[in-house]
């Protein structure tokens, strides 16, 4: 049996919180997990660049299962 380290990201307390949100572009159709707080990362499509009004966000969080946010 082989033993896997369970720390590799250092401790739980600096580990990174998820968003639980991702978009989707309405032009290109290209989807991407959303990391950003702020929003840095809905404000447009950056495979295509499409505008922000064209970017759906979902959520994947377990209480809401795929239910659109904006």
């Amino acid at each position: 049996m082989t033993n896997y380290p369970t720390d590799i990201h250092g401790p739980a307390d600096k580990a990174r919180v998820v968003t639980h949100l991702y978009a989707r572009c309405g032009v290109c159709g290209v989807e991407w997990a959303i990391r950003s707080f702020g929003g840095a990362d809905e404000k447009g499509c950056s495979f295509c660049d499409a505008p922000a009004n064209a970017i759906t966000i979902i959520s994947e969080h377990p209480d809401y299962s795929g239910r659109l946010v904006r």
